[in-house]
């Protein structure tokens, strides 16, 4: 960590010393809504899905109709997520996929 400037720089070390996989990162850098994106791009997802990766946390997505969906059915509830079904951007196709809640 570079004092002065407060960045710390992701390296071997810093991997070793937190005992971090570099593999087990992942991030769609583009979409931060802390940084003006809307959170919701599912090309991500989308890749996951199609890779059959499992054992994943997605976070951040942003989707009130979604979350909406999930508090209505409540915990434990089995149904088809469907995340950017009320997006009017292209760019973020709705993508559909099982969900337990």
């Amino acid at each position: 960590m570079d004092l002065v400037s407060g960045m710390l720089e992701w390296s071997d070390e810093v991997l070793r010393i937190f005992e971090l996989d570099p593999a087990s990162f992942l991030a769609d850098v583009a979409d931060n809504p802390g940084g003006g994106g809307d959170g919701n791009t599912t090309g991500l997802l989308r890749a996951l899905l199609d890779a059959g990766a499992s054992g994943v946390l997605l976070a951040v997505f942003t989707d009130a109709a979604l979350a909406a969906d999930a508090n209505r059915l409540g915990p434990g509830a089995h149904f088809e997520a469907c995340f950017n079904l009320d997006s009017a951007v292209d760019r973020f196709p709705p993508l559909a996929t099982p969900h337990e809640h």
